[in-house]
C-alpha cells in the first residue's frame, strides 16, 4: 500500500475538519500534531514568524526589520488570532518543538485595533510604512460593493521553522489547509489575503479570489518619500488584496 503524501494528509484532513469540532489533528507517518493555538504557543510562534519573514520576505528584508523588530510587531497579531481563535500551530511530536503556524483574524478585529491605537506611530521607524500602507489597503476594502465586514476574515500568516529537519514534511501546506476549513467551520464566508508577491497573486487569482483594490508599490509614499520604489523595480508592482466568497 502507498504511503499518504503530506499534501494527501492535509487535503483529507482538512475535508474531515470541515464536518466534526475537533481542534487537534496528527500527521502519524511524518510525527506533526497540529492544533489551535492557545495562549503558551506564543514566544515559539511569533519566532517561527520573525525569522521566516525576516529572512524570506522581501518587503521586510528591503526595510531591514530585525527578528526583534518583528517578534515585537507580531504580538499583536497573535493575540488578535488567540482571541478570535483563528489560528494552527504545528508541533513536532518527538521534540515538542513548533516547527509551524498558520494565523488569521477578523476584519473586525483589524478595525477595532486600528482605530483604538495609532498603529503607525508606535511601530519601529523600519516597520511604520508597512503598518500604514496596510492600513491604507484596508480602508479600500470598505468601498468594495456588497463587502460584509462582520463576515470576513484576514488570512495572515503561514510560516515554517528554517530547520531542513523539517522541510518536505508539507508542514506550511497542512497548517494552511486546516485553518482554511477552520475559518469556514466557524461560519466566516469571506475570506481575504494580502501579496505583493506576483508568485502569489497568480496562485489567489488561480484559486478563485478576485482582486479588489490595490496600491503600487512605485507611488505609494511615506513622509513623502517612494520607500518601496526599488522593489517596484524588481517586479514586486503592488501590494493588492484579495478576496474570496462562500465555502
Amino acid at each position: 500500500m502507498t504511503e499518504e503524501n503530506p499534501k494527501e494528509w492535509a487535503d483529507k484532513t482538512a475535508q474531515y475538519l470541515r464536518h466534526c469540532q475537533e481542534t487537534t489533528f496528527i500527521d502519524h507517518i511524518r510525527g506533526i500534531r497540529y492544533s489551535l493555538i492557545q495562549q503558551h504557543d506564543e514566544d515559539e510562534v511569533r519566532q517561527v514568524l520573525a525569522e521566516s519573514f525576516v529572512y524570506g520576505n522581501e518587503i521586510v528584508k528591503h526595510r531591514g526589520i530585525t527578528v526583534e523588530e518583528y517578534k515585537e510587531a507580531a504580538v499583536t497579531e497573535y493575540q488578535m488570532a488567540l482571541e478570535d481563535q483563528l489560528g494552527f500551530v504545528a508541533r513536532d511530536i518527538q521534540s515538542n518543538q513548533v516547527v509551524g503556524v498558520a494565523l488569521a483574524y477578523t476584519y473586525a478585529s483589524v478595525i477595532k485595533y486600528i482605530q483604538n491605537k495609532d498603529v503607525v506611530a508606535e511601530s519601529s521607524e523600519a516597520m511604520a510604512p508597512i503598518m500604514d500602507i496596510m492600513q491604507q489597503l484596508y480602508a479600500k476594502l470598505l468601498k468594495v460593493e456588497s463587502f460584509d465586514p462582520d463576515q470576513a476574515v484576514i488570512f495572515e500568516d503561514t510560516a515554517r521553522v528554517r530547520d531542513e529537519r523539517f522541510a518536505g514534511k508539507g508542514i506550511g501546506y497542512a497548517c494552511f489547509k486546516i485553518l482554511y476549513a477552520h475559518i469556514y467551520r466557524q461560519g466566516y464566508s469571506i475570506l481575504l489575503g494580502i501579496s505583493f508577491n506576483p508568485y502569489t497573486q497568480t496562485w489567489a487569482s488561480l484559486h478563485s479570489f478576485k482582486k479588489v483594490c490595490c496600491i503600487h508599490l512605485s507611488e505609494y509614499t511615506y513622509r513623502d518619500q517612494k520607500v518601496f520604489s526599488s522593489l517596484a523595480e524588481k517586479g514586486f508592482d503592488s501590494l493588492c488584496l484579495y478576496l474570496k466568497r462562500g465555502q
